[in-house]
C-alpha cells in the first residue's frame, strides 16, 4: 500500500483516470522510441505524438503487453519512478513510451528518464510529471526480450 504522501505526489503528476485506463487496458503496448523529435516524419511513419511538444517521436519498435502480472510490475515502476522523483532537467530525448486504452479512453506516455520527464495524454487531461530512472531497467528488459531494439 503506497504511502499518502506518495499517493498525493503520484495523483499530482498522473491523475487517478489515466492510472485506471492503464490498469483496466484492453491494449497496452510499451515502445522504445527514438529521441528526438522529428517535426516531418514519413509518410507512414510510425510515430507517437504529444499536444505539449512540437513534433512527434519515432517509434523504434513495440511490444504488446498481455500478462496481466507483467503489465502490473511495469506500472507498479512506473508508479514508484513517479513518486519518488523530486525534479527535472531542461532536457527532453525520451527512449521509452507506453500506449494503453480500450473501449475509446487511451492514455500516451512519452518518458525520458534520463532528464526525469513525463508527457502525455489521457481523456481530457494533458499529463506533465517527473519520474526517477529506476524503472528503466525494467522496461529494458521487457523491450529486449520481445527482440524491441532499444536505439
Amino acid at each position: 500500500m503506497p504511502r499518502q504522501e506518495d499517493l498525493l505526489k503520484l495523483n499530482e503528476r498522473l491523475p487517478e483516470s489515466a492510472r485506471d485506463i492503464l490498469e483496466r487496458a484492453d491494449e497496452f503496448e510499451l515502445m522504445s522510441v527514438a529521441p528526438g523529435a522529428t517535426f516531418k516524419p514519413p509518410a507512414g511513419a510510425d510515430v507517437i505524438s504529444l499536444k505539449r511538444w512540437p513534433g512527434s517521436f519515432r517509434v523504434i519498435g513495440r511490444t504488446r503487453v498481455g500478462d496481466a502480472t507483467l503489465r502490473m510490475k511495469i506500472l507498479a515502476a512506473l508508479y514508484r519512478g513517479m513518486a519518488d522523483a523530486e525534479g527535472m532537467a531542461g532536457c527532453f530525448v525520451p527512449r521509452h513510451a507506453i500506449r494503453a486504452g480500450g473501449a475509446g479512453r487511451k492514455v500516451e506516455l512519452v518518458i525520458c528518464f534520463h532528464c526525469s520527464n513525463v508527457y502525455g495524454s489521457a481523456p481530457g487531461k494533458e499529463i506533465m510529471g517527473f519520474v526517477t530512472d529506476s524503472p528503466q531497467k525494467l522496461f529494458d528488459s521487457v523491450l529486449t526480450s520481445a527482440g524491441v531494439p532499444l536505439k
